[in-house]
């Protein structure tokens, strides 16, 4: 994740909480249509908010995930479980934000509150080698 969509999602953090049902899942889309840097498709991001912090024209590429602490401003590290999947947990219920990551600073983020552990299931991008973003990203908090 790049300093630039640190910012952009932590500005994000203080004002964005809401509650989400339990045991949710929440995919991140692989390619988000944008339209001068706007949402053309605002049905495939109904459950996040979206922050731009770049120009795009028609589309942006999911490059990475991230999970927030409610009030912190580091993403959380997670536990990897192999290559697909990332677990946090957490001793008392806590307030996160999960966020999708885009190209061109574009990220859409997601409160949820009161969750014991939240897992991401990732799957690297085929198209661009072991490097080039992601191909699919879900969030599952309980």
């Amino acid at each position: 994740m790049t300093h630039r969509s640190h910012i952009l999602v932590l500005s994000l953090i203080g004002t964005l909480w809401a509650t989400a049902a339990q045991a949710q899942a929440l995919p991140c889309p692989s390619r988000l249509k944008t339209v001068a840097a706007k949402a053309a498709d605002t049905g495939q991001i109904s459950d996040f908010s979206l922050v731009v912090g770049g120009e795009t024209s028609s589309q942006t590429w999911l490059q990475d995930i991230a999970l927030f602490r409610s009030g912190e401003t580091t993403p959380l590290k997670g536990t990897e479980k192999g290559k697909r999947r990332i677990d946090w947990t957490f001793a008392a219920p806590t307030d996160v934000t999960v966020a999708c990551v885009y190209e061109a600073g574009v990220v859409l983020t997601r409160a949820v509150s009161k969750v014991k552990g939240c897992s991401a299931a990732i799957e690297r991008s085929k198209d661009g080698g072991e490097g080039w973003g992601m191909g699919t990203a879900s969030f599952t908090c309980r």
